[in-house]
């Protein structure tokens, strides 16, 4: 929170995605063949993942690469971005074993679930990047704490969690969707409204007050 950034909330937003988003492993994309802590985009694309103006996000952009969180390689096509010091977002708090313990002792996923959506920054990330919900970011961590049971995978600290489930929603975004199901409201004198909890939520916020007779007819399947 002191960073000198944390108020810009443009620049912060698009910091914290580029950390979401970028390559943590080998990665490719349209044959381009990315380093760690890279990502492949361009000014449009970050605007419209994070719902920002394209001058918005070009400025963001200049004032990392000043500041040098970042460096970008740009080409007629595209545009790399470089996180610079990715692995130092990466580090683990040191862990001290003692003779009779070995290894750290696996958790329970659902404590790490229960962390991260008590974590509002982390959830808005989140939610901006992959333009939903934090009733669909916990549906999709449930649903990721199933995978985890089944595979096998149990993980021993919030980071590693965390980094798994960011690597597992890039591959299964459906699963924010498929638990919001379809959702039918209206309010006074407009018709039949449908469509997702998203919406129905925007519309309820501007809409549930004294006189509007605001009314949900399908509460999602």
């Amino acid at each position: 929170m002191s960073w000198e950034r944390y108020q810009d909330t443009n620049t912060k937003v698009v910091f914290i995605h580029l950390l979401l988003k970028a390559c943590f492993d080998q990665c490719h994309h349209k044959n381009i063949s990315l380093s760690r802590g890279q990502y492949c985009t361009s000014i449009s694309g970050l605007a419209d993942e994070l719902n920002l103006s394209p001058r918005n996000v070009r400025t963001a952009l200049k004032k990392l690469q000043d500041s040098g969180e970042i460096t970008i390689e740009t080409t007629n096509k595209h545009s790399i971005v470089s996180v610079q010091k990715y692995e130092d977002y990466q580090l683990l708090a040191p862990v001290t074993i003692t003779p009779a313990v070995r290894a750290q002792k696996p958790k329970e996923s659902t404590e790490f679930s229960d962390r991260c959506i008590q974590q509002e920054d982390w959830v808005e990330a989140i939610c901006m990047t992959n333009q939903t919900t934090k009733l669909a970011i916990q549906n999709a961590l449930n649903t990721f704490n199933l995978h985890l049971k089944a595979t096998g995978k149990e993980k021993t600290n919030l980071r590693d969690y965390k980094e798994h489930f960011n690597n597992w929603l890039r591959y299964n975004k459906k699963e924010l969707t498929a638990k919001d199901g379809d959702y039918a409201w209206h309010w006074k004198g407009q018709a039949l409204k449908t469509g997702t909890l998203r919406e129905l939520e925007q519309d309820k916020k501007l809409f549930d007050h004294p006189g509007f007779e605001f009314k949900i007819i399908k509460n999602g399947t």
